[in-house]
Formats: structure tokens, C-alpha cells, sequence
């Protein structure tokens, strides 16, 4: 495995609220991650489960009451957390960008489009004003946003969702970043848009070199566009995979699940049907003592409620959090070896 760019160890963050005090959200978990240069890996998970918490927290960009409590965010071996704010900065958008959900929110209306991709160069690359907006026009066109020079005056409002979404990834690569972080970058869109902006995310990551952290709750959006994949569930990844391997021969009961409530047709009665995941998901202010996933699993047993499973590998280059593989349930008898 080559080098990491990016390596995410025990990183954990949660939102301090008055509702609950002494109870804080547990929105990222004890997470491990890594991302390889010119790597796609794909995040997964249902809504709520700390997936955009994450990319946030790699930026450091949780927004307050929300913190970071602990981990390590290693960017080219340095590590993010020690930073000052004014290092941090340098990095933002130079270095690490990140696409952000929704564009209609994340764009300025008072700014033209043109005023927005020029915005990245100026703090970033000290080009002038003028030198940045003609640049901006480049990028524009490198989105494929049509007749560029004439777009680039226009607000937020004179365009389409999916050319708005263009907006934001062209400012995102106004700076040839290393790593692009794509947050549900297709998730307002129609289905043909969706298509169009993945397709040009990835002629963009080949054209110039990038690595992408592409997050989705969309199974088939992650197996079309990543090389690896990481499946999240109330704030922790459950298990890590090669895509291939991963849609083949899942090995976490969440992880099966997901893949199992993808609409199906029945051939014999013509109609579509769908098999969902039982129970709900847990209240991340009380989540339980052992596996979160436990109280809707049907491989549960007593190891489950007592300790949180572990990432481990249970196949070459395969990792879950599974106390039903040996491998796992082992670091059980570990720990309470070491303990005593």
C-alpha cells in the first residue's frame, strides 16, 4: 500500500447541547482512515451518521457547539490538530478542498460567479483582482460551464442547481489541491445532472491528479466512482474494503443490510421491492456499551453488548467491526488480559 496523504488515527468529535447537559452528541467516534495519493475512497453511511462531521473535522471546520475531543489528523505527516489557525488556513483550499452539500447555501448572492472562483486565487495564489477573475473564467470553463466568459458575471441565482455545483468545484480546484473532499456532492440534483457532475469530478481527479474523499449515502454513486470504500454507522467506520470486495462479499451485518435494502425488481411479479434494516438507529447521546449496530443485528450475541468491536482484518485488505469473526472477538480476551 503506498504511502498516506491523509491518515485519520482515534479521531473523535461531539456537539455540546443545553438540552442534554453532560450527555454530548457522539458524532465521530475513535475513526481510522487513510487516503492514498490519486485514491478515491468512497464514505457510506445514512443520514445522520457523522459522515459531513468527518469531513469537517479534516478541515477543522466543525462548526460550535461542536468540537474535536481527541485523535490525530496526520496531512503529509503533520498533524492537523497542532496547527495554528492562520496554518490552517494555508491549508484550506490550497492543499485540502472540500465541495460543499449544498451550493445554493454555500454561495454568496451578492458575489457573481465570477467573484466566487476568483476568491481561492487571490488569498491562496496573490494573484491580483484582474488576474484572478480572467483565471476564474479558465476554470469555468474547465467545469464545463458554457460560454464562460459571459457566465462568470453572472449571481448564484441566474443558474441551475447542477451549474451552481459546477461553481463550487470549480473553486475547489482553483488552487490544484492534492485532496478534494466531495460532500453529497450530487444530492440535490436530478438523476442526469448527478451522472454529468460525477463524470467530471472524475475526468478532474485524472486531469489533475487528485485525491477524493467522496461521501454518499448513495451505495451506487460509491461502487461507480471509488477504488476503496469506508461504511460509517453512528459516528464509527464498521468496516473498510476494496470496492470490489466490499459489494461482493460484504462482511459487516450493517454493511449487508444497506446493500440489501437497494431496490430489487421481482422478475415474477414485475414489481419492486424493498428490505429494510430493522429497529432505527441509536441516540448518539446514549449509545450503548458495546456494538452500536447491536440492538438491530441478527447475528447479536452477549460479546456485542460488552465491548465496541474493533476494526480488524478479517480478509486480505478487508476490515470490520464484527465480533462474528474470530479474529475480532479475540481482542475481547486480549484487553481483559492486559487489564489485569
Amino acid at each position: 500500500m503506498s504511502e498516506a496523504l491523509l491518515e485519520v488515527r482515534g479521531l473523535s468529535a461531539q456537539f455540546d447541547g443545553p438540552e442534554r447537559p453532560g450527555q454530548p452528541v457522539r458524532a465521530v467516534e475513535d475513526v481510522h482512515l487513510r487516503i492514498a495519493p490519486g485514491e478515491t475512497v468512497g464514505l457510506v453511511g445514512e443520514s445522520g451518521c457523522g459522515k459531513s462531521t468527518l469531513a469537517h473535522c479534516l478541515l477543522r471546520l466543525v462548526p460550535p457547539p461542536g468540537r474535536i475531543v481527541k485523535g490525530e489528523i496526520l496531512w503529509k505527516g503533520r498533524d492537523l490538530l497542532g496547527l495554528s489557525e492562520k496554518a490552517i488556513r494555508r491549508i484550506r483550499g490550497k492543499e485540502i478542498a472540500l465541495i460543499f452539500q449544498e451550493a445554493s447555501a454555500a454561495l454568496n448572492p451578492v458575489l457573481t460567479v465570477g467573484q466566487h472562483v476568483a476568491e481561492p486565487l487571490r488569498v491562496h495564489q496573490g494573484m491580483s483582482r484582474r488576474e484572478a477573475l480572467k483565471e476564474s473564467v479558465e476554470l469555468l470553463r474547465a467545469v464545463r460551464i458554457p460560454d464562460p466568459a459571459l457566465r462568470a458575471r453572472d449571481y448564484p441565482h441566474q443558474m441551475s442547481g447542477g451549474m451552481k455545483q459546477r461553481v463550487l468545484i470549480a473553486m475547489a480546484i482553483a488552487c490544484s489541491p492534492d485532496l478534494l473532499i466531495a460532500d453529497e456532492p450530487t444530492s440535490a440534483l436530478d438523476v442526469t445532472v448527478q451522472a454529468q457532475i460525477l463524470e467530471l469530478i472524475g475526468h478532474l481527479k485524472e486531469r489533475f491528479r487528485l485525491a477524493v474523499l467522496l461521501i454518499s449515502h448513495d451505495l451506487g454513486v460509491v461502487a461507480q466512482n471509488a477504488d476503496r470504500v469506508a461504511v460509517m454507522y453512528a459516528g464509527r467506520i464498521v468496516e473498510e474494503a476494496p470496492v470490489d470486495s466490499i459489494f461482493r462479499d460484504p462482511k459487516h451485518p450493517y454493511t449487508t443490510g444497506l446493500l440489501r435494502s437497494l431496490p430489487r425488481r421481482n422478475e415474477a411479479s414485475g414489481k419492486t421491492t424493498l428490505e429494510g434494516i430493522p429497529g432505527a438507529v441509536p441516540d448518539l447521546t446514549d449509545l450503548p456499551a458495546g456494538c452500536a449496530f447491536a440492538p438491530r443485528c441478527r447475528l447479536e450475541f452477549d460479546a456485542c453488548r460488552e465491548a465496541v468491536p474493533p476494526l480488524g482484518e478479517v480478509s486480505p485488505r478487508h476490515f470490520a467491526a464484527c465480533y462474528a469473526y474470530p479474529e475480532i472477538l479475540s481482542a475481547i480476551g486480549e484487553r481483559e488480559h492486559r487489564a489485569r
